[in-house]
């Protein structure tokens, strides 16, 4: 019995089912700013202000606006 307890791989799994963002590491999400539904946010994303997010976001890019657009693509 795993008396309530899983693993991190079934937890994305089941966030990913009831409709909640999934989101990386090292994001920084700005004051206001709405993510809304079964979305993933890639590692060292920026999320500008008030920006309304709707669909996935690769790795290493800001996104801003409503809705949410790439506005850059850091380099590695």
């Amino acid at each position: 019995s795993t008396q309530g307890y899983s693993s991190a791989a079934s937890d994305v799994y089941k966030r990913q089912e009831c409709g909640v963002p999934n989101i990386g590491s090292n994001v920084e999400i700005g004051a206001g700013a709405k993510l809304l539904g079964k979305i993933i946010i890639g590692n060292n994303t920026k999320i500008s202000a008030n920006a309304v997010v709707l669909q996935n976001i690769p790795d290493d890019c800001l996104a801003v606006g409503i809705p949410a657009v790439i506005k850059r693509v850091y380099s590695k």
